[in-house]
């Protein structure tokens, strides 16, 4: 490969992590007639914080269409298993780029999701839950440590965790059993127990609200992880 011949580690790291230097083609609709021809191909370079590898949730894909109409940051998010299938190890461990979407790019998709459609929509609550699980996953894993020090996962965790947080916090992200989308400054609450919910009565008279955190599909898939019964103030 060109690279390994001509350039050495420190260059090849300074190539990727310095300049935008992972070309990304365009497809044949959307190239100019000039470049559509055999020798040439039409694309832009980008900087390896602006790909991964693959995306195994599938929502970014499912949502691209959105995302590119509203204009979110994340339409410029690019997956490269698709032009460059054969070529993982070059993009993980040369450019050394993320295998999947960052955390924080799973809250950005949660805030464009909760901001552009409503619940009732097919697959938006699901796809809100999901997301909500992968992110939470991803940051438990803050405090995994081998041998005395912090995993490559612990350590993504660690930076992400502060912008998640920020972006979360101010943002309109969570569902509600009244169909909304509520705030932390809303003051959710998470409630495990129908006969405890009827003790606050009238949730549309009374402004209170509680978390939708399962849907019907949820439900027939999940297993069940029991805690003890109680209204629980989400802060």
């Amino acid at each position: 490969m060109y690279l390994d011949r001509f350039l050495s580690g420190k260059d090849r790291q300074d190539l990727f992590h310095n300049k935008p230097a992972i070309f990304i083609p365009i497809p044949t609709s959307l190239a100019s007639a000039e470049f559509i021809n055999e020798k040439f191909h039409a694309g832009m370079l980008m900087k390896r914080e602006e790909v991964c590898w693959s995306d195994p949730s599938e929502l970014f894909s499912k949502y691209q269409e959105s995302l590119e109409k509203f204009k979110s940051p994340l339409r410029n998010l690019k997956i490269l298993m698709d032009p460059y299938p054969k070529l993982k190890e070059v993009f993980v461990n040369m450019a050394r780029i993320d295998m999947e979407p960052s955390t924080f790019h799973l809250a950005q998709l949660v805030q464009h999701i909760t901001t552009v459609y409503s619940q009732s929509e097919k697959d938006v609550l699901d796809d809100v839950l999901f997301l909500f699980s992968k992110i939470g996953l991803d940051l438990s894993k803050i405090e995994e440590k081998e041998a005395g020090v912090m995993t490559p996962m612990a350590q993504k965790a660690t930076i992400n965790l502060p912008k998640v947080m920020e972006l979360l916090k101010e943002s309109e992200v969570f569902p509600t059993k009244r169909g909304q989308w509520v705030s932390i400054k809303d003051k959710p609450m998470i409630a495990n127990s129908e006969e405890l919910e009827k003790v606050f009565g009238d949730l549309e008279k009374h402004k209170y609200h509680l978390l939708k955190l399962e849907t019907k599909s949820s439900l027939s898939t999940r297993n069940k992880n029991k805690r003890g019964e109680g209204i629980y103030l989400l802060v």
